[in-house]
Formats: structure tokens, sequence, C-alpha cells
């Protein structure tokens, strides 16, 4: 069975959901999705919860139960009594568990009735944008791009990190793999999908999120409907700021055990040797130059 095709046009399950909006907060790995959820976090009209994986893991587990049960009852002995479930019947069901996740979300808060918009980030959205639109057609998207280099740098630590950094030879091998599976594929197709959305699109940069969160800050907030002003602006820096979320370091003070490790730019320089650069432009040079990032080699940068 494929993908949903058909909107949901009908209202949330869940009567928690009436009347808020819905959103969602994507990007590829390591670029920012997390900083993102908590800066919305900290506006009392705002809720998102993380990693819901609703149009990545949700539908398409719920799609193989449905092509075994289409399949067994067309396999009946008595044809004309078989009752097939369709795409709409498929996209119904979706829906009635991305309410009950979305409202989970606002279980977990002391105050969920200032609450507006509810919303899940999780990186693979990025390339779910569609079934994500069918399942919620009313739904907003942020979409957060950093620096490949930078996504892959961050991305080799939190592998260290786990112990699963032997997958690949070299940190070379991981820089092409990450910049053909994940940073390109991730960024063209949300960029791409992103055009139909007629404003319901958002994108931003993880680089001017970090010289001054003030402005986009206050573009997301704006762009989500909520108050906007220099307070909540104030707030919403203040509640996704590294020395917060770091438990007390500031940008550069590096923690390798922590998922906020470092909090910088440019920490690719750091990380890149030749064999490096050469990889991960050979798999997405062409997007860096597109976004406007620079190709110089990492060591004649050091």
């Amino acid at each position: 069975m494929a993908a949903p095709e058909s909107s949901c046009q009908a209202p949330h399950r869940d009567p928690t959901l009436r009347d808020l909006g819905v959103f969602f907060v994507f990007g590829c790995q390591k670029s920012g999705t997390t900083w993102v959820q908590h800066l919305l976090n900290a506006h009392p009209n705002l809720c998102c919860g993380g990693e819901g994986h609703l149009a990545d893991l949700l539908i398409p587990l719920l799609q193989q139960a449905v092509n075994v049960y289409n399949q067994r009852q067309a396999a009946r002995s008595d044809p004309g009594l078989d009752v097939l479930l369709t795409e709409d019947d498929l996209l119904a069901a979706a829906r009635t568990l991305g309410d009950r996740i979305l409202s989970g979300y606002l279980r977990r808060l002391a105050g969920p009735s200032a609450i507006r918009a509810v919303g899940d980030k999780a990186p693979e959205y990025a390339i779910a944008i569609g079934p994500l639109n069918r399942l919620y057609p009313h739904s907003k998207y942020i979409h957060i791009i950093r620096d490949g280099r930078d996504a892959a740098a961050s991305g080799w630590a939190h592998l260290q990190r786990q112990g699963k950094a032997g997958q690949f030879a070299t940190f070379a091998d991981y820089a092409a793999y990450f910049a053909r599976h994940h940073w390109k594929p991730y960024i063209t197709r949300a960029r791409a999908d992103g055009q139909s959305l007629s404003g319901r699109y958002l994108e931003l940069r993880y680089e001017d999120l970090h010289a001054d969160p003030i402005g986009p800050t206050r573009s997301m907030l704006e762009f989500l409907g909520v108050e906007s002003d220099a307070d909540a602006v104030a707030a919403c820096v203040e509640g996704g700021s590294f020395e917060r979320l770091s438990g007390g370091r500031s940008r550069g003070q590096e923690d390798a055990r922590s998922f906020f490790r470092k909090g910088v730019v440019g920490d690719w320089r750091e990380h890149f040797d030749e064999e490096a650069e050469r990889a991960f432009a050979a798999n997405s040079g062409d997007l860096l130059r597109q976004l406007g990032y620079e190709r110089a080699p990492a060591r004649a940068e050091a």
C-alpha cells in the first residue's frame, strides 16, 4: 500500500487539541532541532514535544498492519463479504494516534490551558512533510539548517559518545556518509516540499540563531501566531540558552559526554582534514555552494 495521498479534514479526535495549532520542527541530525524545541517550550503558549515520529515511523507501521489485514480479508473463502481498509481509513487511524501523541505532550505540562499551539520535533520530518501535511493539513513547519560540516563533526562526537564510531573506518568515511544520506537529502527534500506550503514553512539558519538569537526567535513566535514582544522573546532565548541547557557551561567550553557538547559555529575546522573535506564536498559540495557555506579546505583554515 502506498503512502496516504488524501487529506484528513476531520477535526482532532482528542478534545484537548481542539482549537490548537499544530507545528513540526525538523532539520538534518545535529542541526539544532533540540535547541529550537527548548526555545519554543520556554513560551507559555507553546508546547513542543520530541521524537514522536508520526510520519516516518507510525504511518509506515500502520501501513504494514493494513496490508496484512487486507491480504487476509481478500483471501477469504466467501468473496463479497470481505471488507478492505482504504487509504482514508489508514489516515484516520494515524490521525487518531497522532492526536493522542500530541495531547500526551500537553498532559505533561502544569498549565496546558494556556497553550495555543502544540508541536513535535524530529529530524526525520524533513523528508516526511508530504505525509505530515496529509495528516494535519493546516500545520506549520520550522526547518533549521546548519553547515553540514559542523553537523557532521557533532554527529561524529555523538557516535563516539555512544561507542558506535567504529562502524566507520575513518572520520572521512563518516563525513561522506553523513553528507550523502542525511545532510543533502534532508535539506533538499524539505526545501522542495516547503515551497508548496503557502506560508506554512519557515526556514532559519543555525548560524543566525547562534549569532543573535533574538531575531530568529521572534520570527518563529510570529510565525506560530503567539506573543512575540521583547519580554516573550527574551524568555525564550533564556530558556533555550546553551548555558542553561548545558548546566552552566559557556559556549565553547566542551564536554564530550554531554548532548550539548560545545555550542559553537565553525567547529568542523578542528575535525576535518583534507580527506574529510574532499569526501564531504564530493557528496554535497553543490549544496554547500547553494546555501552560501564556504568551501575552503579545513587545513588551510586552521
